[in-house]
């Protein structure tokens, strides 16, 4: 068996992926494995070293946005993106604040995507043809809890960012799911229980993602949590940031720009509420353990983590960004599908890769305009919307030797450069991050454990009440 979203092998009966951490438990069935593309091995160009320095039977699932499918280092292939994620991670100034937050989507955390007993199957169809209906019904409240609403305009924007996530990270899926989100989504049974169509399983999942963000938001206020100066920051900028974004779209305000990208009856205010609630929230139960509690819980849990292969000697794991630039020109084999260059395409490639080093080096040399230059240079189509980040790299996870070596190097330190060639051509590298797997592993599960008993209680507290009755959404535009 093979990771799914690495497409490491996996032993028998092994579920977490040693080389991404990704949770490869089976659905109600299994989804069919695919193969990965065959990787072939290259020599290293140059190395340069710059700039200095939950408790359960089984591993709880690791959060979704560390289980991004990993880099093959193939010729890059586009995928479907969602625009609707692009906002929300786009209109945020620190890309690094970014990848700091990735380790956890509070829907991760205690959201069970299973309908609880509820009136939801009274009504199949939820989406009305006509804009203005959904536009008038934007005020209606569709649930609440302990005094929050959520209104059926600010239900749009949670229905639309659960299918666009679930759309982008099971895209290789979704015609086995029988899903396809360009169609009504009411006349299609949801895969995980077909009770439901997909439609009422999306609302599900989102209004139970917003009692989540609830719940976490008001346990961090009721604990007197004063949020970071950097998240304080970003969200005191999002008005000004969604004006500017607004402008590029051609729309006359920011309220408009958010009303044609999430849905008649949604405002300006509820796309705020969500960032504050989602980036608030996600800092608060991100906060970072001790490391005398990483150790007891590595302690307390090792039999569970050696059943996974994880143990103090399984090596690091790393985080890297990269800078993939192509030589341009070369023939193509229509055959084997290769392109071969000469060695003055192969030079004049390492020549522009060398200048956009340097280019770096000469300005204020961070992480941040680091991520900045791959998304405008980078080739990879796998990380060029991310700053050029992979995550979770291990020494046994799949990516072209050349490459992985000069990650896995154990002089590497934060902040080290270089220059790596492959057969896909040279990549600028940035070494990001380093930890030792054991500690990665139990600080995530730590975490998430920490998680689920804190919105468990929450949920004790704060009971949600749900009126299907007020929901009208529009025809879905992922756009």
């Amino acid at each position: 068996m093979k990771c799914k979203f690495c497409e490491q092998e996996l032993e028998e009966g092994i579920f977490l992926c040693p080389s991404c951490g990704g949770d490869n438990a089976p659905a109600p069935e299994e989804v069919p494995e695919e193969t990965s593309a065959e990787l072939t091995e290259t020599e290293p160009v140059e190395q340069e070293q710059s700039l200095g320095e939950g408790a359960a039977e089984t591993l709880p699932e690791t959060p979704a946005e560390e289980n991004a499918p990993e880099i093959s280092l193939e010729q890059p292939v586009e995928k479907p993106k969602a625009k609707l994620w692009q906002i929300i991670l786009g209109i945020v100034a620190s890309v690094v604040l970014l990848a700091a937050l990735a380790i956890v989507l509070l829907y991760a955390f205690g959201v069970d995507l299973r309908p609880r007993p509820n009136d939801i199957n009274k009504k199949d169809v939820y989406t009305v043809e006509e804009d203005d209906k959904a536009a008038k019904a934007g005020s209606k409240v569709v649930a609440t809890v302990n005094g929050k609403e959520l209104t059926n305009g600010a239900l749009q924007i949670y229905y639309k960012m659960m299918i666009a996530d679930f759309v982008t990270n099971n895209s290789s899926y979704l015609s086995y799911m029988n899903l396809d989100y360009t169609k009504p989504l009411a006349d299609q049974p949801c895969y995980y229980d077909e009770t439901l169509s997909w439609e009422q399983y999306f609302i599900n999942a989102a209004i139970e993602t917003w009692y989540n963000y609830q719940l976490v938001y008001m346990s961090s206020t009721e604990a007197g949590y004063v949020p970071s100066e950097e998240i304080r920051a970003s969200l005191d900028s999002l008005p000004k940031q969604l004006e500017e974004m607004a402008k590029e779209e051609k729309f006359e305000t920011a309220e408009a720009f958010v009303n044609d990208r999430f849905g008649p009856g949604t405002s300006l205010e509820d796309y705020l509420a969500y960032c504050r609630a989602y980036y608030i929230g996600a800092e608060y139960i991100n906060m970072e353990p001790s490391a005398e509690d990483i150790e007891k819980y590595y302690q307390e849990h090792e039999e569970m983590f050696k059943e996974e292969k994880i143990d103090k000697t399984s090596g690091n794991m790393v985080n890297v960004r990269h800078i993939l630039l192509e030589p341009q020109g070369g023939v193509e084999d229509e055959e084997t599908e290769t392109v071969t260059y000469t060695d003055a395409q192969w030079e004049a490639c390492l020549k522009e890769a060398q200048a956009l080093l340097q280019q770096w080096k000469d300005a204020d040399a961070t992480e941040e305009s680091f991520a900045a230059l791959a998304n405008e240079h980078s080739a990879d189509g796998g990380s060029n919307t991310t700053g050029g980040l992979y995550t979770g790299i291990t020494s046994t996870t799949s990516f072209v030797e050349p490459f992985l070596n000069w990650c896995m190097d154990e002089s590497r330190k934060v902040g080290d450069t270089g220059i790596v060639k492959s057969e896909f051509g040279y990549h600028i590298m940035f070494f990001a991050h380093s930890q030792e797997q054991w500690r990665y592993y139990a600080k995530t599960y730590l975490i998430s454990d920490r998680a689920t008993t804190l919105i468990d209680a929450a949920k004790e507290k704060w009971e949600m009440e749900i009126n299907f009755k007020n929901i009208l959404l529009p025809p879905l535009e992922l756009v």
